[in-house]
């Protein structure tokens, strides 16, 4: 047996756990399955804004938004005195999200080429010097899969695109030991998802779930969202 956790943009979570281990000692097996989709609802682009995030206030359209020519000599003042300074090192709105992310404790080392693909690990792909209980992540058989049958429901004829599902098997290592996995996903309409994951349980079973999703304005909204 195992444990099942359940991710649904929307992304939908879902976890359980797998019992009857025969080491005592090895930490609880969990099926972990991520369903991402977005909505094809052109409401929703005109209708549902983010808030407008504080740091970036000073770029709203006002008053004193200068003229082209203005910001055309303001550029080349701007370009003339950064050929001479270190290069800009400006947070992205993405980059912020992620520098929220809780820094996580590696249990070996890892370079940037070291990227675990979530994909690659479920091929049995895994670093050279990965522990032990990550060897253990296996995709879970097709028959045991828990949201197969809401995937097939989300069709495009419904005004839905599946971005990416996934679903494994993994041990429950502690925080210190568990490492972010990397998930990624596409449409043919041009949404593509570059997410990260992390699982691990110490008292209680935790996810930390971070998503990057890109999508193309439907042309028939561009002018209205504008």
């Amino acid at each position: 047996m195992h444990k099942k956790l359940l991710a649904c943009v929307s992304a939908v979570l879902l976890f359980f756990a797998h019992t009857g281990l025969a080491d005592d000692d090895a930490p609880p097996l969990y099926q972990v399955e991520v369903l991402v989709f977005t909505t094809g609802a052109l409401k929703a682009w005109t209708e549902e804004y983010w808030p407008w995030p504080e740091s970036l206030t000073p770029l709203k359209p006002d008053a004193d938004t200068p003229t082209e020519s203005e910001a055309t000599d303001a550029t080349a003042e701007s370009d003339a005195a950064s050929a001479a300074a270190e290069p800009d090192t400006t947070t992205t709105v993405a980059d912020g999200i992620a520098d929220q992310v809780p820094p996580v404790s590696t249990p070996f080392a890892m370079t940037e080429e070291q990227t675990l693909l979530l994909d690659d690990l479920l091929a049995g792909q895994f670093p050279e010097n990965a522990p032990a209980w990550m060897h253990a992540i296996h995709e879970t058989p097709p028959d045991d899969r828990l949201l197969l049958a809401a995937r097939e429901r989300l069709t495009p004829q419904k005004g839905y695109r599946i971005v990416a599902y996934y679903s494994w098997i993994q041990p429950a290592v502690n925080s210190n030991a568990a490492q972010p996995f990397e998930i990624l996903g596409e449409t043919p309409y041009g949404d593509t998802l570059d997410g990260q994951f992390r699982f691990y349980k110490n008292r209680y079973a935790h996810i930390e779930l971070s998503l990057n999703m890109t999508r193309r304005i439907p042309q028939k909204i561009r002018e209205a969202f504008a």
